[in-house]
């Protein structure tokens, strides 16, 4: 007999039958890490990876001018503030021309530190806006 003809012939036993490649198996590693990526970004979202954004509110919500309250009392984060970063302040909203504030501050300022030195420069120029 021909070998060729023998093709339904099982193979000898020292062989291992051939097998088809599976290619999925190849892939299974790679494919599933993918897809959990995908998944993760699709639940929660590019914006994760991004700052926030507070949202927007519609000007009807927010209170008319002669509800709020006025800016003469500091808060409480201002009063917190080191003394030497506040006259930094103080001087930067003087350069800025934003007198009325800067007397705010410079009032706060000389409530919660009465005793701290201040420049004479900058005392020259916040006697000035007095005047």
């Amino acid at each position: 007999m021909n070998n060729n003809d023998d093709k339904d012939a099982p193979p000898p036993a020292n062989q291992a039958p051939k097998k088809a490649p599976d290619y999925l198996t190849r892939w299974r590693i790679p494919l599933g890490l993918a897809i959990a990526v995908l998944l993760t970004l699709n639940l929660t979202g590019v914006d994760w990876f991004r700052k926030k954004q507070e949202p927007v509110r519609p000007a009807a919500e927010s209170a008319p001018a002669s509800q709020q309250a006025p800016l003469a009392a500091p808060s409480p984060a201002q009063a917190k503030l080191d003394p030497a970063t506040w006259l930094v302040k103080i001087d930067a909203l003087l350069k800025a021309g934003d007198a009325r504030t800067a007397q705010q501050e410079w009032d706060a300022f000389k409530q919660a530190n009465p005793n701290y030195p201040v420049a004479e420069e900058l005392q020259r120029r916040l006697a000035q806006l007095k005047k």
